[in-house]
């Protein structure tokens, strides 16, 4: 089966957001028809003692995920974002997918934005220091600009989600799906 879309989303701990809102999308392409492959990427390194190096990708997953990537032609990340940036350590799998970029008819960014967490000691968090718009010299200069910003939910609860954007999800697979 020739794979059309992937969506390549991340995971962290304590916040099931970004992953249950990945597997709905996959789930209502597939609804439609769409052959869709989902890919995710843990983000459990990446908290304030870690350094700023990027996530190394083992052999077997880089070889899993450059097989995927010759099958799609659509793309969709979906990365948490706050204050305009990115988890830092995501520079590998971002080159990786860009660098095919100019074979996929969508490139598509939703970014789940994160609300700033209050400084508590001994709590693991993220370190967002990643720019979006060095996503722009990869993938074209609008791909922040263009990106669908959709509030994140801490529980992991998206019946708020849908209850006041569903009209909005339902364009959104239109637009993934055209």
């Amino acid at each position: 089966m020739k794979n059309k879309v992937l969506i390549l989303t991340t995971t962290e701990p304590g916040n099931p957001f970004p992953e249950n809102f990945s597997c709905w999308c996959a789930g209502a392409l597939e609804a439609k028809g769409c052959d869709t492959a989902l890919e995710t990427i843990s983000l459990e390194q990446f908290v304030p003692s870690s350094s700023n190096e990027p996530l190394e990708i083992i052999p077997e997953k880089l070889t899993a995920l450059q097989d995927t990537l010759s099958m799609i032609e659509k793309l969709v990340l979906i990365l948490p974002e706050q204050n305009n940036m990115i988890p830092v350590g995501l520079d590998n799998f971002i080159a990786l997918v860009a660098g095919m970029k100019d074979k996929y008819k969508l490139c598509k960014l939703i970014a789940i934005v994160m609300d700033p967490v209050p400084n508590k000691a001994g709590e693991d968090r993220l370190l967002f220091r990643y720019p979006l718009r060095k996503l722009d010299l990869l993938f074209g200069s609008t791909f922040s600009a263009d990106r669908i910003q959709i509030k994140n939910s801490p529980t992991g609860n998206m019946c708020p989600l849908f209850s006041e954007s569903y009209g909005e999800l339902c364009q959104l697979v239109q637009q993934i799906l055209a």
